[in-house]
């Protein structure tokens, strides 16, 4: 399955949802909608001929159901199992943005196409392994292509959204309570380098410095001598200079002595 419709509605739509849902529904709920569009079929690489917005030509794009805003994307007639009838975006109250797409099902001959519904979502690690993994679920509701299909599309996905948690299917309640289950994500560490991170706090054993006489060029810091030091002794210049002159004084007298004699 290839086509552009198909590759819309269970690729791209869903995916650009996961990752910057209010820029989507802003888009397709206004007048970029066509804009968007079209950068779709660059993406899939086809012309996306067939699809559009309901009432976004009339500035209606935005609907109702059972208090629940929608917005309704279609398709061309689709042709084969699996391609998309409708795709609907979902806004819940609490600002949560769902999108349900309404496919062409397995038929039996001479009856008319059945409609499946189904939903993508993004999946956490708990899930698949792998961030990021996408999930189709089936949903127990089935209609026919009849003239009545978009209503039917529309309240729904309403219901779907406004659905209470006893309301969801095993398998999204298996996966809900899954997801409820995993802990929040830690904080981000600090960029900062921390030479030991995980070493708590530990008082210093010494006592704190008491302040300092500010520096002032050269002055010397008065202070109380340290306990047990050495007393200071004389200066060796002065030891040099009266060793020097007792040599001297015991050389001048030996030179008397022996001129006198």
């Amino acid at each position: 399955m290839s086509t552009a419709a198909y590759l819309v509605a269970h690729q791209v739509l869903p995916r650009r949802l996961a990752v910057d849902p209010a820029s989507v529904w802003g888009d397709l709920s206004g007048p970029n909608w066509s804009m968007w569009l079209a950068r779709a079929g660059q993406v899939v690489q086809a012309p996306v001929r067939g699809i559009g917005i309901e009432g976004a030509v009339l500035g209606k794009a935005l609907q109702m159901r059972n208090g629940v805003s929608l917005i309704a994307v279609y398709y061309p007639t689709p042709e084969a199992p699996g391609e998309p009838f409708y795709s609907v975006l979902a806004r819940a109250t609490n600002g949560e943005i769902r999108c349900f797409v309404f496919e062409y099902g397995i038929t039996e001959p001479g009856v008319l196409p059945r409609v499946v519904m189904a939903e993508y979502r993004t999946l956490g690690d708990n899930s698949l392994g792998d961030k990021g993994s996408q999930a189709r679920i089936r949903f127990d509701v089935e209609g026919r292509a009849d003239a009545h299909l978009l209503e039917f599309c529309l309240v729904e996905a309403a219901r779907a959204v406004g659905a209470p948690p006893a309301a969801m299917s095993p398998f999204e309640a298996a996966m809900a309570a899954a997801n409820a289950a995993v802990p929040p994500p830690a904080a981000a560490p600090s960029q900062l380098p921390q030479a030991f991170p995980n070493v708590p706090a530990h008082a210093s054993a010494y006592p704190p410095a008491a302040p300092g006489a500010p520096y002032r060029g050269g002055v010397p810091v008065t202070g109380a001598p340290v306990a047990g030091a050495p007393a200071a002794g004389p200066p060796v210049g002065l030891i040099v200079l009266a060793g020097g002159a007792g040599i001297l004084i015991v050389g001048a007298y030996l030179a008397w002595f022996l001129l006198t004699r």
